[in-house]
């Protein structure tokens, strides 16, 4: 029974030690690497709204000073032309200036274009040029990690429908290998070296999500094939597994909602600044028993 097994995986183009390391590469994206990137992006915009609203802050101190009265329009402030009026966005951040008496008071509120995307907090500053960080509408504040959370899907459930449907294609072999190969920490630095398709040492979000995840799980590990016959073909086997793989970076990518907001390109993150347990995300899978967020279970 085992050799008929084998037989039809090598049918199908490529070995379960393949399909695994394709979702120990899956892993290491869904538990490090997207959850690093991400939380790097969120603070890097996080700090361009504070350092925006100081500005503005300054600014309107020197229209009080000249025309003894505050500004409610955006635009004439020295920010960027696409803050017209009382609102506009840029950085990731949308920004709404008010005022109830323009002789005496003003605020200004900065919140995410993308709630926990573009950014994690809301910022409020006034007249007193106190900053403030509040939840975005729609979110709570937590006391155990200290960040605003929503009730919205996690993006972990990307990873776990690909990895349910990568090991599914090896006929339920292929997870228990993974978990077996990310007690490795050699292979979890490989794998982040290999992302790092230009070798600086930074990881980008497009070389993320340009990855070739299947050409880069037969990289990483010494001696793995394409399997058997088809594979790479057009319409061969490979074609069920890249289709898989590349749905789950075009979900990245739309989930992530790069530029919202006039973002600027979110800067790359040092390798070494990225941890965490891709085994642990893979245990929410072992025994095939799905979690609550993965659908299709």
């Amino acid at each position: 029974m085992k050799r008929l097994k084998n037989e039809i995986n090598l049918e199908k183009g490529f070995t379960p030690v393949e399909l695994s390391i394709v979702i120990a590469i899956i892993g290491v994206i869904a538990a490090l690497v997207q959850p690093g990137m991400r939380e790097a992006r969120k603070s890097e915009n996080e700090a361009k709204a504070n350092t925006n609203l100081k500005a503005l802050y300054v600014a309107e101190k020197g229209v009080l000073q000249e025309k003894d009265r505050y500004s409610t329009d955006i635009s004439k402030l020295g920010f960027s032309p696409d803050l017209k009026s009382r609102t506009g966005s840029v950085n990731g951040y949308t920004y709404e200036l008010t005022s109830t008496d323009p002789l005496t008071n003003w605020q200004a509120v900065a919140c995410p274009a993308v709630a926990n995307r573009s950014g994690g907090l809301c910022f409020r500053v006034d007249q007193t040029g106190v900053i403030t960080p509040l939840c975005p509408p729609g979110q709570k504040f937590d006391p155990v990690s200290g960040k605003c959370v929503s009730d919205e899907t996690s993006l972990d459930a990307l990873g776990l429908d690909a990895v349910k449907s990568v090991n599914d294609l090896s006929m339920g072999f292929a997870l228990p290998m993974a978990q077996t190969f990310l007690t490795s920490p050699t292979l979890v630095q490989n794998i982040l070296r290999k992302l790092d398709a230009n070798g600086d040492g930074l990881l980008s979000f497009d070389e993320l999500l340009n990855a070739d995840i299947l050409a880069l799980a037969r990289s990483v590990q010494p001696g793995l094939g394409g399997g058997g016959g088809g594979g790479g073909q057009p319409g061969g086997p490979d074609t069920a597994l890249r289709v898989i793989l590349r749905g789950y970076l075009d979900g990245l990518k739309m989930n992530l909602a790069l530029g919202a907001g006039n973002e600027t390109p979110p800067a790359a993150v040092s390798l070494v600044n990225l941890s965490g347990d891709p085994s642990g995300f893979l245990n929410q899978l072992a025994g095939g028993n799905c979690p609550p967020i993965a659908e299709g279970c």
